[in-house]
């Protein structure tokens, strides 16, 4: 009767390892996936953060520079765009009528271009007869969707819009 009850013994103790050791195993293997959701997640809330952050300061940043060129070509109507690209290290400026149509630009084949044309330009007439400014993200640009172009556009005083551009 002694031999039966270490035999019980024995085998319940076995028991309880496996037992044990199971449910450790599983513990460990589900704590180890639960932390790489919750890494993955921090990451990508933090890559979240930091991309609105950039995307913050380089609209302000073209912003400022297109109240600056603004600024420069309503001091004087006649000054050389190009002069304003090169002091302000962007790549276009366009002078825009109110009914949407490029008068001025520092790309000869955007004279003339009517905006309402195309959704990517279109946007800039719509967004600024209810705004003062508007910054569009980067985009194929409606006349030529092979280049991808960030702009910004200020309402002038005298009516219609400019706007700035660069890759």
């Amino acid at each position: 009767s002694e031999g039966i009850a270490n035999t019980f013994q024995r085998r319940l103790l076995s028991c309880i390892v496996v037992a044990y050791l199971i449910t450790s195993s599983f513990t460990l293997i589900l704590q180890n996936g639960m932390a790489q959701i919750e890494t993955q997640e921090l990451f990508t809330v933090g890559i979240n953060d930091v991309e609105a952050s950039v995307r913050e300061k380089s609209n302000r940043h073209l912003l400022e520079i297109a109240e600056k060129v603004k600024s420069d070509y309503e001091a004087n109507t006649d000054i050389a765009l190009q002069e304003l690209i090169d002091n302000y290290g962007i790549v276009e400026i366009n002078v825009v009528s109110s009914d949407g149509i490029i008068h001025k630009s520092t790309e000869s084949d955007s004279i003339n271009y009517d905006m309402n044309s195309k959704a990517q330009s279109k946007e800039f007439v719509d967004m600024l007869k209810v705004e003062d400014s508007f910054v569009q993200e980067y985009s194929p640009r409606g006349k030529d969707e092979s280049v991808w172009r960030k702009y910004a556009a200020i309402n002038l005083e005298s009516g219609g819009f400019i706007q700035v551009g660069y890759d």
